[in-house]
């Protein structure tokens, strides 16, 4: 094989490699939210809007709330009145003003076995059980949402160093090429340079593929991936 046709082949290698690579993930690619950058606190609170678990729990927390409420207002003493008389207008002098009266009662509970304090130590503890439901829930998306988050950091920074890499690596091919062309190099040393290029080009590949991995997995920490399937629909 002339010198010629070893070197076409070895330029064309790279593109045909990097092209199956990217034609192998470029159909499940989700949308790229990296132009948006997001801070760990903002992601942490897009959870929380998003998260039918959180909306509910926080709907048990006011409900069991409410119960706790009504419960304890049964133990106070409770005032009531009444009121009746007549009203005439325009007034005259026939209108019979001893029929109007007014009175308040106050009552409470003499004895009721203690039902009532019981309802209240109940109502009390589901009170409490709701509310370290709502903080344990918090806390796993918290986790979740963190977690994604190093996962996605590491991702990216790994595939900008291997990009980084990527470019040394064409920059060499290039210039083994010239110093071929100028017989400064063997063909042996064309192959080299494509190897290692043909290898960046694969680890970038992979590194992107990593990175909309990572992405989709935040997407669906933070309860976005969710709604973007059912807007599709």
């Amino acid at each position: 094989m002339e010198n010629e046709d070893i070197e076409k082949m070895n330029r064309g290698l790279p593109l045909l490699w990097l092209g199956l690579m990217m034609a192998l993930f470029l159909c499940v690619l989700p949308q790229d939210l990296s132009a948006v950058e997001y801070t760990l606190a903002d992601l942490y609170r897009i959870a929380l809007q998003n998260a039918e678990q959180i909306k509910i729990s926080q709907e048990n927390l006011a409900i069991a709330e409410t119960g706790k409420d009504k419960a304890m207002a049964l133990l106070y003493p409770r005032l009531s009145g009444v009121y009746s008389g007549a009203d005439q207008s325009p007034m005259s002098s026939t209108l019979n003003r001893e029929s109007i009266y007014a009175g308040a009662a106050l009552s409470f509970p003499i004895f009721e076995g203690g039902l009532r304090v019981a309802e209240v130590k109940e109502a009390r503890s589901k009170e409490k059980q709701s509310q370290f439901l709502y903080e344990d829930l918090k806390k796993t998306i918290e986790v979740e949402v963190q977690s994604a988050y190093l996962d996605l950091v590491t991702q990216k920074a790994i595939l900008k160093f291997l990009e980084d890499q990527q470019a040394f690596a064409k920059d060499n091919y290039q210039a083994i090429t010239r110093q071929f062309e100028y017989g400064l190099a063997q063909s042996i040393d064309i192959i080299d340079a494509n190897t290692l290029l043909v290898s960046a080009e694969r680890k970038v590949a992979e590194a992107g593929y990593n990175y909309q991995a990572a992405i989709l997995t935040m997407k669906r920490a933070t309860g976005v991936l969710l709604k973007e399937i059912l807007a599709a629909r």
